[in-house]
């Protein structure tokens, strides 16, 4: 069922597959690399869940949902938030990530949501990006790491009864981890007992405006390399539907490295079309990077399809003329998945 509705997204171009909510701009850390510094300034007039209710039931099937923030566990309503979508939006995958500093209440969230939409693929994804007080140091708060590896060891836990949770790293690179990272993937792996890892490239306003210094690509490819180390033994054992995922996360990453490389686009951009990015205050974008405001929710009878499809047109000049690419990894998989020659590229890395 699962693989028909993304079928489905992919054989209609227009559908809208993936949508990133960033439910608050409120954060408790401190991280120098972050691209959304700039909204950091309160509550900024947040949507209330009554608005997000109405939201919604305007939105229509959705195939991904991602509650982002500032840290979405701020929020007193995550659960009701993330429980409208699933009830309303058809969701096939809900993704919260958190920097698991309110390591109860995310616990708690999380158990609460993964036992009441069964039929939802639940990933909380906790950020991890050293060891240890580097680890505080880097997010800028004491303790955290230990608060959020013991999130992590409980929703390790949790997911061996709850078959629709899935727990997840993300490892942000920066200039405070490029010499650990071997460690740390290493750490996650054999310590945690995590393989679900995701590694970021650092985007936004901290690198565009020199405020952070870029990490060199040379380390940004041994790192992925490091990371899908022994991946291509697995394929061999794997079901047909792993090494499909596995090929087609590991082409993602390779896609990345190329668009920094070559600093342009490896496939046409899907943002504003098949993706779209809203904001704790309702601003619509298409993503998290390109600052074209497509309309607010509030002025449009919370309405985004309304708003997207006003804009389409619009929205694919700006990236056409701008020549937009950039290394947002959730963007850069459905640019993949929505381009036919991809396919190639993933079926090659199955069969060899």
């Amino acid at each position: 069922m699962k693989s028909l509705t993304l079928l489905k997204n992919l054989v209609c171009r227009n559908r809208l597959s993936s949508m990133v909510f960033f439910v608050t701009a409120r954060c408790n850390a401190k991280c120098d690399f972050c691209f959304y510094q700039k909204n950091k300034t309160g509550n900024r007039n947040e949507l209330t869940l009554p608005e997000i209710e109405k939201f919604s039931a305007k939105l229509g099937n959705v195939y991904e949902v991602l509650l982002s923030g500032g840290e979405p566990f701020l929020r007193d309503d995550i659960y009701e938030i993330g429980k409208t979508f699933a009830k309303n939006n058809g969701i096939v995958h809900l993704n919260i990530p958190t920097n698991g500093f309110l390591e109860d209440k995310a616990f708690e969230t999380i158990s609460r949501l993964s036992k009441d939409i069964k039929a939802v693929e639940l990933s909380a994804m906790v950020s991890i990006d050293n060891i240890g007080e580097k680890h505080d140091k880097i997010r800028g708060i004491p303790g955290l790491f230990n608060r959020a590896t013991a999130l992590i060891k409980n929703l390790a836990i949790l997911q061996k009864e709850r078959k629709n949770l899935r727990t997840g790293i993300i490892i942000t690179l920066n200039k405070s981890n490029i010499n650990d990272i071997k460690e740390i993937i290493d750490y996650i792996k054999n310590d945690l007992g995590i393989y679900y890892i995701c590694l970021n490239y650092p985007r936004g306003e901290a690198v565009e405006e020199g405020k952070y210094a870029e990490v060199p690509l040379e380390v940004y490819k041994s790192a992925v390399e490091y990371l899908f180390k022994g991946k291509y033994e697995q394929f061999r054992s794997s079901t047909l539907l792993g090494r499909f995922a596995n090929s087609v996360d590991l082409l993602r990453y390779e896609n990345v490295l190329r668009t920094l490389k070559e600093k342009r686009a490896v496939h046409p951009c899907r943002a504003g079309r098949n993706t779209v990015v809203v904001n704790e205050v309702g601003d619509v974008f298409p993503c998290e990077l390109l600052g074209m405001k497509l309309g607010n929710l509030r002025e449009a009878d919370y309405d985004v399809r309304k708003i997207m499809a006003l804009n389409r047109k619009a929205c694919f000049e700006n990236i056409v003329s701008k020549k937009c690419y950039c290394s947002w990894e959730c963007l850069a998989h459905w640019n993949m998945m929505y381009a036919p020659k991809s396919y190639f590229g993933i079926l090659k890395k199955m069969l060899f």
